[in-house]
């Protein structure tokens, strides 16, 4: 049986993303840093990367909003 995954942590423990990593400690947060953070700077058109830099900043604002509420607040 799969455990559950946190939905906040600080500041990931990893610079990277690499195959084998521990992801028990694995939060969306981390997903976003490591990962989704970096696609508006590998967009081949400018389309696409006015869609990522509109969809970056959507995460960016739900991770400041997340943390806040985390935080209490809100």
């Amino acid at each position: 049986m799969r455990g559950y995954e946190r939905v906040w942590e600080e500041k990931p423990k990893n610079e990277r993303f690499y195959p084998g990593m521990d992801v028990s400690e694995y939060s969306p947060r981390t997903e976003y840093v490591l990962k989704l953070s970096k696609l508006k700077e590998k967009m081949f058109t400018e389309t696409g990367r006015k869609l990522a830099e509109g969809r970056h900043r959507f995460m960016e604002l739900f991770f400041e909003e997340l943390e806040s509420e985390v935080r209490g607040d809100k």
